[in-house]
């Protein structure tokens, strides 16, 4: 399963602040169109993160939508709150056409129908596949954060043409929807990821990173943090990111050990390197060793056998990694044309070591400095995604600019 698009609607903004292509960009793959109005960030019902979508015009399905597609196989994923909504379209596509709400929370999409299944002012997970012209249509709405059984499921024959734009869309009183996901497969996406351990790297500019100044409102504190790391506000996200100097003669940097023994993992981190950092360790770990730069912008996790090419990651930019292992099959990927996006620019996978991992180190040794940003680790495979731009308010209470991604959208308690 591949994930193509996404997008968290996570905005930490003013309130009730309207949806707009550019705003889009920051909480994932950005739309291509939205129609107003009625269609707004709202941060009095949400599932995960600071905000959630509000669909609410009266007189015209408004919403927002992900075109140049074409799906055969495909699947969806949306968090929905209807609140007492009893009628109005939820998504619309060529070929399937409309998913529309009915009396008592019905949900209808094509030929399917499950009724009852979307219990009113309740946060339910919606999963929509299509193989060939078989659809199958499921809510959990117990437990939306659920990977056993659904609470309702149906499957029968639906329209098979290819979906070339999917909308989110509705008219009438007002429904929630939150984490929206689409897939070019026709597996089931699942609810989004609570990583095992997150850190925003927000700390005060200059400051030598400590276990106690890197717990909190940053995350999960390092277990440990060498000499020489400090905070730097050249940073991807907020107010921070981690600086690991040059000059370093041997691996130096911050650690989450202590972890549970990982088979199955996953990490991410936003990294920009000085123009002449072409060698030397950016992270290691134990069970999967060290991931080295290489010669104009080369990455090799050489511990595991599997390296990117000169070029993966340009000088003085911020790039997306991310690295995971699933069973003895690993994989590495950088985005940096657009690190926010769920297609990488350049990946790789192969077979690797099955060695247990309980320590990873963000670290720095060689010439020229790293920055790291956005760090997370989770004890599954799935990947870990983009995290989300925060917005910036000057003292003034103005909006200031908007300075990188946030919080990771795929690692926010769900349910607020």
């Amino acid at each position: 399963m591949a994930i193509i698009r996404r997008n968290s609607f996570n905005w930490d903004g003013a309130p009730d602040t309207a949806v707009t292509i550019e705003r889009s960009s920051m909480h994932g793959d950005p739309f291509d169109s939205v129609d107003s109005p009625g269609v707004t960030y709202d941060q009095s019902t949400v599932y995960a993160g600071a905000a959630a979508l509000r669909l609410d015009n009266p007189s015209s399905s408004n919403g927002m939508s992900w075109t140049d597609l074409s799906l055969a196989d495909c699947a969806l994923r949306v968090y929905i709150n209807r609140g007492s909504s009893e009628s109005g379209n939820i998504w619309w596509s060529p070929g399937p056409g409309t998913a529309s709400l009915g009396a008592a929370g019905d949900v209808t999409w094509d030929a399917l129908t499950l009724e009852d299944a979307l219990p009113a002012d309740t946060w339910c997970r919606v999963e929509a596949t299509r193989q060939g012209t078989t659809g199958t249509l499921r809510v959990w709405s117990t437990d939306p954060a659920s990977t056993g059984a659904p609470d309702a499921e149906t499957s029968g024959t639906i329209d098979g043409s290819t979906i070339t734009q999917w909308w989110l869309e509705h008219l009438g009183d007002a429904i929630w929807i939150d984490e929206w996901s689409i897939a070019d497969t026709a597996d089931a996406i699942g609810p989004v990821i609570e990583a095992l351990r997150t850190n925003t790297c927000d700390g005060p500019t200059g400051a030598q990173i400590t276990t106690s100044n890197s717990g909190g409102s940053l995350g999960d504190a390092w277990s440990g943090a060498d000499a020489g790391t400090v905070y730097t506000d050249d940073a991807y996200t907020g107010s921070g990111a981690i600086l690991l100097p040059s000059g370093m003669d041997s691996g130096s940097g911050v650690v989450w050990g202590s972890l549970p023994d990982l088979t199955d993992m996953a990490v991410r981190g936003y990294l920009k390197r000085d123009a002449d950092a072409q060698d030397g360790h950016v992270w290691w770990a134990s069970g999967t060793g060290g991931c080295s730069l290489s010669a104009e912008g080369g990455l090799d996790w050489y511990g595991v056998g599997l390296s990117l090419p000169s070029g993966t990651i340009p000088a003085d930019t911020w790039v997306r990694i991310e690295a995971r292992r699933e069973g003895s099959t690993g994989y590495l990927a950088v985005w940096s044309s657009d690190p926010q996006a769920s297609i990488p620019d350049v990946e790789t996978s192969g077979t690797i070591t099955t060695d247990v991992v309980t320590q990873w180190w963000w670290e720095r040794f060689g010439t020229g400095a790293v920055r790291w940003d956005e760090l997370a680790l989770n004890d599954a495979a799935a990947g870990l995604g983009p995290a989300d731009e925060r917005v910036v308010v000057e003292a003034s209470g103005v909006e200031g600019e908007h300075t990188g991604w946030g919080l990771p959208m795929y690692l926010l308690t769900p349910g607020s």
